[in-house]
């Protein structure tokens, strides 16, 4: 009799012992659900929201002899645009300008980079200074995607251009007509 108690009791203290480690778990993470509602003619993809342009590598000295450097294209893609009489775009970069130039962002975080810039040009090569709209892209309805191009160039001609690191944030807007 005094076995069958402790047998008993055994059962039950495990059977506890088991629905304890069921019950346990681990803390996994956190999930952030970010989005918007707009009144605009088209949505933005999340990839064009948030999005890294590497610019590469570029040598301190083709800079200073004034050479051209290698342009990195870029996209903001507008989806599922559902137009009315608004058929146009224009993107606005809200970065601040270089000091020196204000057609060029000014290079911002840097360790040891200085005396240059990055310009943003649209897909016919005109560059859109910080703050002031781009050429008008027409629309179509659907998905659009709007085309850049960003390079590093030299502030100006008397700018001392120093090897190092760098980034540029820069926002952006786009309105329609």
């Amino acid at each position: 009799m005094q076995m069958t108690k402790i047998t008993a009791l055994l059962l039950v203290l495990g059977m506890a012992a088991g629905s304890a480690q069921a019950a346990s778990s681990i803390d996994g993470g956190n999930i952030t659900f970010k989005g918007a509602i707009t009144t605009s003619p088209c949505g933005i993809t999340a990839d064009s929201a948030d999005q890294v342009v590497d610019l590469g590598t570029v040598t301190a000295s083709k800079l200073k002899k004034g050479e051209e450097v290698r342009r990195t294209p870029f996209s903001i893609v507008l989806t599922d645009c559902e137009l009315g009489t608004q058929k146009t775009a224009k993107v606005k970069f809200t970065g601040s300008p270089a000091n020196g130039n204000d057609e060029l962002l000014g290079l911002q975080g840097t360790e040891g980079a200085k005396g240059a810039g990055i310009a943003i040009m649209s897909d016919n090569n005109t560059v859109i200074k910080p703050g002031e709209d781009s050429p008008a892209f027409n629309l179509n309805n659907g998905d659009n995607v709007l085309r850049f191009q960003a390079q590093v160039q030299r502030i100006n001609d008397t700018a001392d251009v120093t090897a190092g690191r760098f980034n540029v944030q820069t926002g952006f807007l786009v309105s329609y007509d």
